[in-house]
């Protein structure tokens, strides 16, 4: 470790002073900061009733108090959101119910505030370009509130799959997507409001906390991560729509990924700066000779001897211009196409609205009407249009059901994603028996409802389906997903 940090140390000599050399290479062996961000609580926020949305979205209710498992972890806010806290080193939390049911996501603090300068708005399409494994797409999800799009994309075939369950267990609705960012720019050119790239890249902010980033970096490596992210960000500047907001985001700490890295956008796109104003006493970018003069001013950087985070680098872009290369029917945005599956047989509609009529009890939303089947599941249909080219597409949406030998089952994606309040039928369950309900125990539960109901925790946190039959509820929580917590 000491070879990697002396020489990637070294690479930061010219634009820092020895004392701040000094004191950040002493950070590099002190312990890692640890975080969480509420996912399916607010903070100084109203209750949010289901209202007259559109599509009814999972839980976020404030309580009179939050649970004991979250007050007891949850004592130090994160300066910079909200929603974040820093989380003690000794805290084993990944085995504990608050987890399981989505209440919380585990995030480094500083890459919380990412999202915090984005700044999604309900109602606003928002591509995550980079996306796994889910952390800042989960807290896009959070601020959308339920009304516009998310589209999460991952090229990587394993991280995709860890993405999709992470928006899942969070109850995010999104679009799942792992494609080139070429090949999205050419599906769906310029309808995005923001975009967020969070760059792969050298990784030298995660070198106290991460073993592996330490022995993969070299001092070629940081030219190498350009050389991709300037790639990335061509198309991702393409997808963007006029006026719509990009951030850039890396958490390594060298120039050339970042300031640099800035200096070339303005000066090869119709991109123009804007100030980052919610970041409380993050640093200045780095005086480079030669750069744009708003870069120093503008970007934001987190130094882990200056603040309680990791190394982090922020950047908040907007387009000015259309792109030269694109034309695209805007007004499909006011009045999606909405495509009526021939892959779907009728039967599986039908299937599905009576499972609706019999189970729902909020406004059956218009782009659940009308499924979209991919193999045996059926997905909510997405605000967005019809992709100009074809786009590998691992979840179009809302994950709604099953169908396993002609009868339909509900998909737990469904039962995270859907506001507690909006199912004609469900119950709620103390703390040991959703522990038992979550192992996959039987659940020895009389209850006069029958067929399937929705069992939560806390009346506000969803766990997933039970079918009640006399004497018992048959416990439908997936397979795959059954753990032994400790809480």
């Amino acid at each position: 470790m000491d070879d990697v940090i002396q020489t990637f140390t070294k690479t930061l000599a010219p634009y820092v002073s020895l004392n701040f050399l000094k004191d950040f290479t002493q950070s590099l062996y002190m312990p890692r900061i640890r975080g969480a961000r509420l996912q399916r609580f607010e903070i100084e926020t109203a209750e949010k009733p289901l209202g007259n949305q559109q599509i009814p979205i999972y839980a976020m209710e404030k309580l009179p108090t939050l649970p004991d498992e979250l007050t007891t972890w949850l004592q130090n806010q994160v300066p910079w959101c909200k929603d974040g806290f820093y989380l003690p080193e000794e805290v084993k939390i990944g085995q504990t119910l608050v987890h399981q049911t989505g209440c919380f996501y585990v995030q480094e603090p500083s890459a919380m505030g990412v999202v915090e300068v984005l700044q999604p708005k309900p109602g606003e399409w928002i591509l995550d370009l980079c996306a796994a494994p889910g952390g800042k797409s989960t807290a896009i999800g959070k601020k959308l509130h339920g009304s516009g799009w998310l589209v999460a994309n991952e090229i990587h075939p394993e991280r995709v799959t860890v993405l999709a369950e992470n928006l899942e267990r969070c109850g995010v609705q999104a679009t799942v997507t792992q494609s080139d960012p070429s090949i999205l720019a050419a599906a769906w050119p310029e309808i995005f409001d923001a975009i967020l790239v969070d760059a792969p890249c050298s990784g030298e902010g995660m070198f106290r906390k991460s073993a592996e980033a330490r022995q993969e970096w070299n001092p070629e490596l940081p030219a190498k991560c350009a050389e991709r992210q300037k790639n990335i960000l061509h198309e991702a500047v393409k997808l963007l729509k006029p006026g719509g907001r990009l951030v850039y985001s890396t958490c390594t700490l060298n120039p050339i990924e970042n300031e640099w890295m800035i200096d070339w956008l303005l000066k090869h796109f119709p991109l123009r700066l804007l100030p980052i104003n919610n970041l409380p006493n993050w640093s200045l970018g780095l005086d480079i000779p030669g750069i744009h003069p708003d870069i120093v001013k503008h970007v934001r950087r987190c130094w882990p001897h200056l603040l309680a985070g990791e190394g982090h680098f922020i950047a908040l872009l907007e387009k000015v211009a259309p792109s030269q290369t694109t034309s695209f029917n805007h007004s499909i945005k006011k009045s999606p196409q909405r495509e009526k599956t021939k892959s779907n047989p009728k039967d599986s509609t039908h299937l599905w609205l009576d499972f609706l009529n019999e189970t729902w009890q909020a406004s059956i939303p218009d782009e659940w009407r009308f499924p979209i089947q991919q193999g045996n599941v059926l997905f909510s249909q997405s605000p967005l249009p019809k992709p100009l080219v074809p786009v590998k597409t691992l979840r179009p949406g809302l994950a709604l059901a099953h169908l396993r030998e002609g009868k339909l089952i509900p998909h737990q994606a469904l039962a995270s994603g859907a506001h507690p309040s909006a199912f004609a039928k469900s119950l709620d369950l103390p703390g040991q028996e959703a522990l038992a309900y979550l192992r996959g125990e039987a659940m020895a539960i009389s209850t006069n409802q029958r067929g399937y109901l929705l069992l939560t925790w806390l009346d506000t946190v969803p766990l997933g389906f039970a079918k009640a039959v006399p004497g018992r509820l048959n416990n439908l929580y997936p397979k795959g997903l059954r753990r032994v917590l400790n809480s």
